[in-house]
């Protein structure tokens, strides 16, 4: 079964989820409602913080203050993601199809990318990823990775799938799961990474 991970889903490379993190996320909000703002972490200290107003504008992304430290600390996130070669790793993302866009530009180079592009495409990987963490809780999600869309199968009303598998049984669970693995289209997988413990 295609079950999402960090390997497989290749949304971020590991390298970058181990060491940067994000906070305090505001979405939705602004003149398109297209509004984002976090607290970006580098090696768990605060770095800076992403805004978004939403207007249609370039993403404000700035240091958390302005002492000498504080520049520092958001040089070295720079100087990493430059060592890590990101925009290479954004660049060749942007390359692939998109299930959502039929045609469009696929020369894309790391040049191309700026620190702030990288920065904003990080963050917007990492609130994916965490919603995902937080919906697989109660939910079964599935999907393409690449895509902004996906697909639910939850249950009205419950908290969690052990709540789940204890009102319909393991042998029912199995077969919603193994339903939803037979309309898997290519290149889209399982979310869940919490479904192993029922299937065995």
């Amino acid at each position: 079964m295609r079950l999402l991970n960090q390997n497989n889903m290749n949304i971020l490379p590991k390298t970058i989820t181990d060491r940067v993190s994000i906070k305090n996320v505001k979405e939705n909000f602004g003149h398109d409602l297209c509004g984002f703002f976090c607290d970006i972490y580098f090696d768990n200290k605060k770095v800076g913080y992403l805004n978004n107003d939403g207007w249609g504008g370039c993403p404000d992304i700035q240091p958390y203050g302005h002492q000498p430290k504080d520049i520092k600390l958001m040089q070295s996130f720079e100087n990493f993601l430059t060592e890590q070669n990101f925009g290479q790793f954004q660049a060749d993302d942007y390359n692939k199809p998109h299930p959502q866009i039929q045609s469009g530009k696929n020369d894309w180079e790391a040049s191309d990318f700026s620190f702030d592009n990288q920065v904003e495409f990080i963050c917007e990987r990492l609130n994916f990823l965490k919603s995902i963490e937080r919906q697989t809780k109660k939910a079964i999600l599935y999907g393409n990775p690449r895509s902004s869309n996906y697909k639910i199968l939850s249950w009205k009303g419950v908290k969690s799938l052990d709540e789940v598998v204890a009102n319909i049984g393991t042998a029912r669970f199995k077969t919603i799961v193994e339903g939803v693995k037979a309309k898997l289209v290519e290149g889209e997988m399982i979310y869940n990474t919490n479904l192993e413990k029922y299937l065995q």
